[in-house]
């Protein structure tokens, strides 16, 4: 069992009960590091350990103020997927009967197998994460995700530099369509290894959305606020021109039941 007693804040430890009594002992010390292994790998559901630990968030988005004042969190360790999760792996879950068809699927949903899954609510975003196990992540850990740990304040997830088109899908990369593979721009991984956090579908997250929260947030394990109209989002600068694109800290939401956003996945190390 891992847990959070015992450790200061952002490490886990392990602990397990004897054959002879059932007197918890501890069988790993505290670490930051991800407890267990990784899923789905080889595969587009492949997971990567996002270590727990101190990152900041917020602060570099120079239009919206939502993502003011920049500060420290301490997040605990988790997986997070590296790629959205794409037509077919939704699809494979409709198939089983425990997702339904996106709200507003795009013309490439039944076509296109490793384009990311677009056009699903919160709730179908929920439903898809649960199927394999995972839960929606919070903004505080998709932003980790996204821009890496302390001392990292890159404005997107590869550094600080301007967009090319190794990096994003770019309006100037004149790209037939909109859309392309989930694991399309390996250059623009982030420092965790995590693809396409900046270009792709805007990712529907656990938390509510409120413009003030960053000022009031708890410095360790935020989840957003209590309660709130509409979910927060995160990523979606897929086919925005280079002087347009969004850096990293970027905040934005959309309403619970309106289908307009894909997913990324994580999953907790501890229970939850």
């Amino acid at each position: 069992l891992a847990t959070r007693t015992g450790c200061p804040p952002g490490m886990l430890q392990e602990q397990t009960c004897s054959a002879t009594s059932c007197t918890w002992s501890v069988s790993r010390s505290c670490s930051t590091a991800c407890l267990g292994a990784p899923t789905g790998l080889g595969t587009d559901r492949e997971e990567l350990c996002v270590p727990g630990g101190d990152a900041y968030i917020g602060g570099a988005d120079p239009v919206n103020p939502d993502d003011d004042p920049e500060h420290l969190e301490t997040i605990y360790p988790f997986y997070v997927d590296r790629w959205e999760a794409s037509n077919g792996a939704y699809r494979a879950c409709q198939t089983a009967g425990a997702c339904t068809a996106p709200i507003t699927p795009s013309p490439t949903y039944l076509t296109q197998d490793r384009f990311p899954v677009g056009g699903i609510t919160y709730a179908q975003a929920m439903a898809f994460c649960a199927w394999e196990g995972k839960r929606l992540p919070t903004e505080a850990e998709w932003e980790k995700s996204a821009r890496g740990g302390f001392p990292s304040r890159n404005l997107y997830p590869w550094g600080d530099t301007a967009p090319t088109c190794a990096e994003a899908n770019l309006f100037e990369c004149g790209i037939a369509g909109l859309e392309e593979n989930v694991d399309s721009h390996p250059a623009g991984a982030s420092p965790f290894g995590v693809e396409r956090m900046a270009d792709g579908q805007y990712e529907i997250l656990e938390d509510w959305y409120d413009a003030g929260y960053y000022a009031v947030s708890p410095a360790v394990d935020p989840r957003g606020p209590a309660t709130g109209i509409y979910r927060s989002a995160r990523g979606g600068g897929e086919r925005a021109p280079v002087a347009l694109f969004p850096p990293i800290t970027r905040r934005t939401y959309s309403w619970p039941m309106v289908g307009v956003t894909g997913v990324r996945c994580a999953r907790s190390v501890e229970p939850r």
